[in-house]
């Protein structure tokens, strides 16, 4: 009655007592008023994990330009609904896209492409080293 997709939660079936090969099968809703997007599938055959894939399909997407430097990557929650998949696969594979350089995030604003000019930050950039600043009197 009720099977799970790995990076993508659980679902109720469409008939009771289906089988194995029905819960392995596409189960998408087919709503009127659906996005303007096609759905791209996840393949579950792929043993690459759910995000990987997610990540490959923007990182193409970026670099044939659908995404042009400095625009704004959708929401996580519109990559879970694109993709049919977990908030936590849609933040792994904005993830996997930072660590490439490809963008960057901006704390309450969004995921942007990186551009000319942009940092490219594999990781975040160096922290001063702890203690007084220099130039400035502390005391003893």
């Amino acid at each position: 009655m009720v099977y799970s997709q790995l990076g993508r939660g659980s679902y109720v079936s469409d008939s009771v007592g289906g089988s194995a090969e029905e819960a392995d099968g596409d189960h998408e809703e087919t709503d009127a008023e659906g996005p303007d997007w096609p759905v791209d599938v996840i393949y579950n055959g792929d043993p690459r994990p759910p995000y990987a894939q997610v990540a490959d399909i923007l990182r193409r997407e970026i670099l044939e330009g659908a995404y042009l430097p400095g625009s704004q990557l959708p929401p996580a929650r519109e990559i879970q609904e694109r993709f049919k998949v977990a908030n936590s696969t849609a933040q792994n594979a904005y993830r996997c896209l930072k660590q490439d350089g490809l963008v960057y995030a901006v704390q309450e604003r969004g995921v942007f492409v990186t551009g000319a000019g942009q940092p490219r930050w594999r990781t975040r950039p160096p922290r001063p080293p702890p203690g007084p600043l220099p130039g400035r009197d502390h005391p003893t």
